[in-house]
């Protein structure tokens, strides 16, 4: 499903950032690989990404999921919250012979539903 994030990725336009919406899911952490800082991360899973292309008139699912590996940029959100967020599509190697995308960079987040869905 990360294929439309795929299509909105350009290496030549890396500091673009884009707005998303999601619906935040839960948090998780991840193991740190650094020895001096033994603790794990935390990490927030988001559902449903969507982006909204200039000109467009509806917004487009570009992923059914993303993990944030750093989810101190979010605020206290609930399970069903939806968010709005502006970040950086990147590339990163996953296995040894896979590639994958994940948007970095996180600013401007704004909590648009109160209430759990």
């Amino acid at each position: 499903m990360k294929e439309m994030l795929a299509m909105l990725y350009d290496p030549r336009k890396r500091e673009k950032f884009l707005k998303f919406k999601a619906i935040f899911d839960r948090y998780g952490t991840r193991p740190s690989k650094l020895k001096n800082h033994p603790e794990p991360y935390p990490t927030a899973l988001l559902k449903n990404v969507r982006h909204k292309s200039r000109g467009a008139t509806e917004e487009t699912i570009v992923a059914d999921h993303l993990w944030l590996k750093d989810a101190m940029c979010l605020p206290p959100l609930n399970p069903g919250q939806e968010i709005e967020f502006q970040g950086r599509i990147d590339m990163f190697a996953k296995g040894s012979y896979e590639c994958d995308f994940h948007v970095i960079d996180i600013t401007d987040v704004k909590l648009l539903k109160k209430e759990n869905l």
